[in-house]
């Protein structure tokens, strides 16, 4: 586990940091272990070696990361599963017609065989004018760099590489991928940073052109849920300032690492981890919300 990091507690928030730090250390002691990747569409990137292929497994499972896990894990597969053991290469060199075909009878609930097919297609082009995934996004941070200290650096490099990926695949909107420049929580977005970014004994940090604490934290409905049960955010909607907001917080108390616990949440909640009086406060709060 390495040493652990100073934490330092934000005086000007509301919410009991000291308790915060607790709760979210003694799940990221429980949780925080290689023994739960299988249960997280995470595991659908540690089928592969190399780094291309974790980094196109990556992008596929985080795109259809909505639903239960075992179903995206076998969505992902399956998208995968089609274009051989080395998919990354299999993508550069196949014909697009035979892609195209390859998927027509691929669906995972509202996403077609076109749909992923079209995606594919886009990734493809990505790879074909920057090498690999991470260079297009250096190209996207490179155009940034004057920006490198605005609180707003991450969303102006996701806003570009998103029109990389929407111009390559001659679209404005994709259903495997979020549009940051809408405000949304870009939760699958942040998710697939997380994977390839940081690096410990859970994720796999196939990439070096961001660090983890340039990072913000993917909020799904349980994050959202415990963040307003525990008062670090009043924002109903789980929406990009409200990943901005509950980001704020765990930056305080780990600087260098502020997702450090978003895979231990996540998993504790989804297992049925988290201790009765945390659930029983964040149903007050969906009763409030509604």
């Amino acid at each position: 586990m390495g040493i652990m990091p100073d934490f330092v507690g934000p005086a000007e928030m509301g919410a009991d940091i000291g308790t915060i730090r607790d709760r979210l250390q003694r799940l990221y002691r429980r949780y925080h272990r290689p023994d739960y990747i299988d249960t997280d569409p995470l595991s659908v990137v540690y089928d592969y070696s190399d780094a291309a292929d974790r980094e196109l497994a990556g992008l596929i499972a985080a795109g259809l990361a909505f639903g239960d896990a075992e179903q995206i894990q076998r969505a992902a597969r399956s998208a995968l599963g089609r274009l051989g053991p080395g998919p990354a290469s299999s993508l550069l060199r196949m014909p697009s017609g035979d892609i195209r075909e390859l998927y027509a009878e691929y669906r995972y609930r509202w996403v077609s065989g076109s749909d992923m097919a079209a995606f594919l297609l886009g990734v493809r082009r990505l790879l074909e004018e920057n090498g690999t995934i991470q260079a297009a996004v250096a190209r996207s941070a490179a155009c940034e760099q004057s920006r490198r200290k605005d609180p707003e650096f991450l969303r102006h490099v996701l806003v570009n590489w998103s029109r990389q990926l929407f111009q390559a695949m001659a679209c404005a909107w994709h259903p495997l991928w979020p549009d940051p420049e809408r405000g949304g929580a870009c939760k699958r977005i942040l998710l697939y940073l997380r994977w390839m970014v940081r690096r410990d004994r859970v994720d796999p940090g196939c990439w070096t052109v961001l660090s983890p604490a340039q990072l913000l934290c993917p909020v799904d409905r349980h994050i959202h849920r415990l963040a307003l049960a525990w008062g670090i955010t009043r924002r109903k909607n789980a929406d990009w300032k409200t990943s901005v907001e509950i980001t704020r917080v765990f930056r305080a108390l780990c600087p260098r690492d502020p997702c450090r616990w978003d895979f231990a949440l996540t998993r504790a909640a989804m297992l049925g981890g988290l201790p009765s009086e945390w659930t029983v406060a964040a149903e007050r709060t969906d009763q409030v919300a509604t």
